[in-house]
């Protein structure tokens, strides 16, 4: 693969996807364990921003990688 221009959109569409997730993140009740898991949809709201927050980076890694540094990334390890 070789390298190519770095597209500023796909990045800057991954840094506000990241930042709305760790913004939803922050939301939620985290003053103690109990006021956190009194609303049962509370961990797994946390597990699905953390996935998509996870997925967010490694979408922008993928392209950084393949653009700038020309390395073609087929899975996560």
């Amino acid at each position: 693969m070789t390298t190519g221009p770095v597209d500023l959109k796909v990045v800057n569409d991954a840094l506000a996807s990241l930042a709305s997730c760790l913004a939803d993140l922050r939301a939620l009740p985290h003053e103690s364990l109990a006021e956190f898991t009194a609303d049962r949809r509370n961990p797994a709201a946390a597990e699905s921003l953390l996935r998509r927050a996870l997925q967010a980076i490694f979408d922008l890694l993928r392209h950084l990688l393949a653009k700038g540094q020309g390395q073609g990334v087929l899975q996560y390890k």
